[in-house]
């Protein structure tokens, strides 16, 4: 049996990772705010310029969507308060919403759960889904 640590959170396809304009227009926004603030810069242009790029990018994999299953007797009750203690708030059922203002949120920090024959899946941001991981792999001791 697959205990959560070796749950591995997998990356949906780039696909679906296009489809939150909001997302999309902060990230084209960010760049071109970076490539013009690097092209005023007469000495360190391209160390600001790879530096910034560089912290988008990361940036944008860490709030990629992703998807994971974890398994479990209270599986759905442990992710859905660990989710509630890390600012989400929940909108219906199945759905979680970051507890930020409209402009300040992407449509793709949402957390959608979805229960299963033994467990829970989880479809959400790649750094909500490993502090999840985390957060129960320490329940699966107690």
């Amino acid at each position: 049996m697959k205990t959560n640590q070796d749950l591995v959170v997998k990356r949906l396809p780039i696909i679906e990772n296009f489809k939150d304009g909001y997302k999309n227009f902060f990230f084209v926004l960010c760049i071109s705010l970076v490539i013009f603030a690097s092209a005023l810069l007469n000495k360190h242009s391209t160390g600001a310029l790879s530096g910034g790029l560089a912290g988008l990018a990361v940036q944008w994999y860490m709030t990629m969507i992703a998807k994971a299953h974890y398994s479990g007797r209270l599986a759905y009750e442990n992710v859905s308060d660990i989710i509630s203690k890390a600012g989400y708030i929940s909108v219906t059922d199945k759905r979680y919403r970051h507890k930020l203002g409209r402009l300040l949120r992407f449509d793709a920090q949402d957390i959608y759960l979805q229960r299963v024959d033994n467990g829970v899946v989880a479809v959400g941001p790649v750094y909500m889904l490993e502090h999840v991981k985390r957060k129960m792999g320490c329940l699966e001791y107690r």
